[in-house]
């Protein structure tokens, strides 16, 4: 049975950097309680790397992470410098937007904020689905940028115009 796990300095140290927001002019300050489960936590100090393995599930506000297993690692001073996410990924980064990345790893520099999906990555929202080759979020402005990209995204039907002409009369037929 998989239960939360309680561990306040680890989570002090390496959680919140799971806590990032894809919305321009969030806070990587603001701290939110997260929730953490698996299987098997392993935590380093001495080599600065937490592991957590089997059904790994991570709750804040409206990000949740789901994959097979998240390593972290930090410097000595207690600064979190990069998860690597591996097996099932899926991230919901806004519930209310429905926004999800989904991936086979995916790793997070801190430093940058930029979380890097590969292994069939996607991000769907609604009925909107960009696939490619790599994702990348960046994290503190909300920025996607596929390399590689195919995918289905919802827009309004453009109407041509033209000149003299009010909109509506372009687009009928003589």
């Amino acid at each position: 049975m998989r239960r939360p796990l309680c561990l306040s300095a680890f989570l002090t140290v390496v959680v919140p950097t799971l806590g990032v927001s894809v919305h321009p002019g969030a806070s990587r300050a603001e701290v939110t309680p997260i929730e953490v489960e698996a299987a098997r936590m392993e935590f380093d100090r001495k080599a600065g790397v937490a592991r957590f393995e089997g059904e790994v599930r991570v709750r804040q506000a409206d990000l949740e992470l789901r994959c097979a297993r998240l390593t972290a690692t930090y410097s000595k001073a207690g600064e979190v410098r990069t998860l690597e996410i591996e097996g099932g990924l899926t991230v919901t980064l806004d519930a209310q937007a429905g926004l999800t990345a989904r991936a086979a790893r995916a790793t997070l520099d801190r430093a940058t904020g930029e979380l890097k999906l590969s292994g069939e990555p996607e991000v769907v929202r609604g009925k909107d689905r960009l696939r490619g080759e790599h994702i990348v979020l960046f994290t503190e402005t909300g920025r996607i940028v596929v390399e590689g990209a195919r995918g289905v995204v919802h827009l309004p039907r453009l109407r041509p115009t033209l000149p003299g002409l009010p909109p509506s009369a372009a687009t009928r037929a003589p």
